[in-house]
């Protein structure tokens, strides 16, 4: 059955005439996720890290939009069994300027996993759509 993953993460990146980003990020699951196994349920780490290039549209502007993209790899953990996996992470953002050195995302994407090698576990177990709400602090 679906159920809700948190991520936690942070990214860092160079803002090159205020349009284009270069960094990196990244992201680990929460916990609380659960994967039926034989003999029961095992609970399910993940991580992830990876490149991130972003394209800020009218960044002037107090409202404005970017688009956001993470290509990079990570690893599922379920019991005593690792497994290392491919991700890439588009995403869409609305993106407020609060101040000079403040800015405040709320944006969603989707979540593609690929190479996936846990048998309990597949791709589209881990491929969804995601939301997120990212707080950007420098100067800009």
């Amino acid at each position: 059955a679906d159920q809700f993953a948190g991520f936690f993460g942070g990214r860092g990146g160079w803002v090159m005439d205020h349009v284009f980003v270069l960094g990196a990020g990244g992201y680990w699951m929460g916990g609380g996720v659960d994967v039926d196994v034989a003999g029961g349920r095992e609970s399910l780490d993940m991580w992830y890290a990876g490149a991130e290039i972003e394209f800020i549209s009218g960044w002037s502007q107090v409202y404005h939009i970017t688009f956001l993209t993470l290509i990079g790899g990570g690893s599922l953990g379920l019991a005593d069994r690792t497994d290392g996996i491919f991700v890439t992470e588009p995403a869409l953002n609305l993106e407020i300027n609060v101040n000079r050195y403040l800015r405040l995302n709320f944006g969603g994407g989707y979540r593609f996993v690929w190479d996936v090698d846990i048998p309990e576990l597949s791709n589209g177990d881990l491929s969804q759509f995601f939301g997120q709400i990212t707080l950007k602090f420098g100067a800009f």
